[in-house]
């Protein structure tokens, strides 16, 4: 990277992008950052010296509540693969090591080698601008099957020396070596070395390690010493300060060019020493959880634990997948694109156990304009032809469009609920017991909510939903129970009888005489998830946006 001159580099790029949907975008992009700028930069001046006093108090008060979380009794490793898709492909073709290339789609880079590298091409830049930088870059198609093998295998090594390690991406993980280091009475750095040769010696690729007090610093340090290399930086207080000081604030992740530019701009901030310097100015123009987030950043503070789950609970929000591509208004080709974002996604759902209600279709037009449009389904779904469906009736309704990104995501997952020693949940106490035994096959079409036998001799009936259903992508509302057919498959259901009241609720049939204890039954649902609520079992969400201090203060 020695050799690129930036100022070619940018030239060439905006030569390029001028007057394209993109350079309008990022135009409209800053122009609206750089109103956030303005209204900051005339908070701030608005803030009188006693204003400025007080908020000098509320932030060294942060400062001393965050210097108590300062943990130097772990070392955390993080781990970063070198040009992972490209040194993949480069395993079968070790010639492609001396010539510029790049792995890439038609509308993107995924990563570039270093040789190409020497010339500005960089990862998220579009291929016709890295060819002009670069007229004899070989660009390799992506294959993310290959890919996420490769990955698969870096993890067996990884696990070794974490089981709990965390897999950001396909070529990054942190691990928390501390109890191994303990274990073995081998310093962090003969650590770093050996897993760094292990994972050349198993995959052929190599790895670059970052070692240190906590996470974020760790993600710093992988950075340092690239390609192949490590850098540890000791746990102690006075070399971290010393480190964080003169550290740019764009290195820290969670800090991208928009937010540089805002602290550079609004408070005079380049460096992540300077955090602590304008404190005052931090807590006062940002949100309090931006605010202890850059003062933490600051501190050289991070996390230092494994995010541990409370039993019963996902420990995601949710799932997605979405690609680019060469923009298109072919409805067809939409459509097949569609399908197979919720078919990958699918597949990741199950790995993970994973069921939700929620379905989020994203779109990014030609223009570069982000559309998203979401729907929820009364039950927990992980049926690649639901799912499918309800994207794509999600797409129609945004037709005709020209797109060149779409994504789908599932989120709301179900999440099994614990309860306190001793207490009876209410599904086990209104026959719960009864419906976890009851397992739906495709011929298992009608359970009636009493214990009386069907007329057809078919045993036991009880409650019976969509679930049993042999397509398991039907919905029926507003419709009599005994009338009720599927509109994907045409299946219907048998007859029933008219004494039957249908559920809008939970999507189940009770009979009329049984209506009173079902309507009680949901009742009593709501009672305990307010008493949950009030107990502090269950989190009480946030509402609205958080007003900075400078807000408070000057009204």
């Amino acid at each position: 990277m020695d050799q690129v001159d930036p100022d070619h580099v940018k030239k060439v790029v905006y030569e390029l992008s001028k007057g394209s949907p993109h350079f309008i975008n990022e135009q409209r992009k800053m122009a609206a950052n750089n109103e956030r700028i303005q209204k900051m930069v005339l908070a701030r001046d608005r803030l009188r010296e006693i204003e400025r006093s007080r908020l000098r108090k509320v932030a060294e008060g942060v400062l001393a509540e965050l210097e108590l979380t300062r943990d130097l009794s772990r070392t955390w490793m993080h781990v970063d693969m070198d040009c992972f898709f490209f040194a993949v492909e480069a395993l079968k073709d070790p010639s492609l090591h001396r010539r510029p290339v790049a792995v890439g789609g038609k509308s993107m880079i995924s990563t570039a080698n270093y040789e190409a590298r020497k010339y500005g091409v960089r990862s998220a830049m579009p291929p016709f601008i890295a060819m002009h930088l670069c007229p004899n870059l070989l660009l390799i198609k992506t294959k993310f099957e290959k890919y996420n093998a490769a990955s698969q295998e870096v993890r067996k090594v990884l696990t070794k020396y974490d089981p709990e390690l965390e897999m950001m991406s396909l070529d990054e993980a942190y691990l928390d070596v501390t109890p191994l280091l303990a274990e073995r009475s081998i310093s962090a750095w003969q650590l770093a070395q050996e897993l760094r040769d292990e994972v050349h010696a198993t995959t052929g690729l190599t790895c670059s390690v970052g070692i240190a007090a906590n996470r974020r610093l760790a993600k710093v340090c992988s950075d340092i010493n690239k390609p192949n290399g490590q850098y540890c930086l000791p746990n102690h207080n006075q070399a971290i300060r010393k480190f964080v000081e003169t550290l740019p604030v764009r290195k820290i992740s969670g800090i991208g060019k928009v937010m540089e530019k805002v602290l550079k701009d609004a408070v005079g901030v380049t460096l992540c020493g300077d955090l602590i310097e304008k404190k005052e100015l931090i807590v006062g123009l940002f949100s309090p959880s931006s605010a202890e987030f850059l003062l933490a950043v600051g501190l050289g503070i991070g996390a230092t634990e494994h995010e541990e789950l409370e039993e019963g609970k996902v420990g995601r929000r949710g799932m997605s997948c979405e690609r680019t591509f060469k923009e298109t208004a072919d409805k067809q080709l939409l459509v097949d694109k569609c399908k197979q974002m919720v078919h990958h996604l699918v597949q990741d759902l199950e790995k993970e156990g994973l069921r939700g209600k929620t379905i989020t279709l994203k779109m990014k037009t030609a223009g570069f304009e982000i559309k998203s449009r979401s729907t929820t389904l009364p039950h927990f779904t992980c049926s690649e032809m639901e799912i499918a469906d309800e994207a794509l009736r999600l797409l129609h309704q945004e037709l005709p469009v020209r797109l060149r990104l779409l994504g789908v995501r599932v989120s709301n997952f179900e999440e099994k609920v614990v309860l306190p020693k001793g207490q009876t949940s209410l599904d086990n106490l209104f026959g719960g017991s009864e419906k976890e035994s009851l397992h739906p096959t495709p011929n298992a079409k009608l359970h009636v909510s009493d214990s009386r036998v069907h007329e057809n001799g078919a045993g036991p009936v009880r409650a019976w939903s969509k679930i049993g259903w042999s397509c398991k992508t039907c919905t029926f509302f507003n419709c009599t129970a005994g009338t009720r057919s599927c509109s994907v498959c045409g299946e219907r259901r048998s007859s029933f009888d008219s004494d039957s009241y249908w559920c809008t609720i939970c999507d189940m049939v009770v009979l009329k005489e049984d209506i009173s204890e079902h309507e009680d039954y949901h009742l009593a649902l709501q009672v305990e998830k307010r008493e949950r609520l009030l107990s502090g079992l269950e989190p009480v969400p946030k509402r609205g946006r958080q007003a900075t201090l400078a807000e408070i203060f000057t009204k």
